[in-house]
């Protein structure tokens, strides 16, 4: 869990959550689709694993992403997008990203309809003190 005293640099990281309605967090079917998605935001560098608190329940998977650059947010954002695409393409619908922010505690959710919109994105950054 991420501490409430954030530093200025930590102040860009949000946790990262995909799920399907309908679906539980931990079904195998979901988990493969979720692991895309979580698997090119790890190559890209703009996440890691969450780290797993005793005592606490959780997602099956949740990572960690600092979107502080320029970068970083922009892969984010390509990545989440072509996401969307590639699930459209699999027939498989009703699909969220849920990104929190860390310090604030702010959900934002993101899907295909708003994935491209610019409000959002400009939500997200805001957040991020851009």
């Amino acid at each position: 869990m991420i501490s409430d005293n954030l530093t200025d640099a930590e102040a860009d990281v949000f946790l990262v959550e995909a799920t399907r309605e309908g679906w539980s967090a931990d079904d195998e079917r979901w988990l493969r689709q979720a692991e895309v998605l979580y698997r090119d935001l790890r190559r890209a560098d703009v996440a890691q694993p969450e780290v797993a608190q005793p005592g606490r329940k959780g997602m099956a998977e949740t990572l960690i992403i600092a979107l502080g650059s320029a970068g970083a947010f922009t892969a984010a954002r390509d990545i989440f997008r072509a996401w969307f695409e590639s699930r459209a393409k699999a027939n498989v619908s009703h699909v969220n990203i849920t990104i929190k922010h860390a310090r604030s505690g702010r959900e934002i959710v993101v899907n295909a309809e708003n994935v491209d919109d610019p409000k959002l994105w400009d939500v997200v950054k805001q957040l991020c003190g851009k």
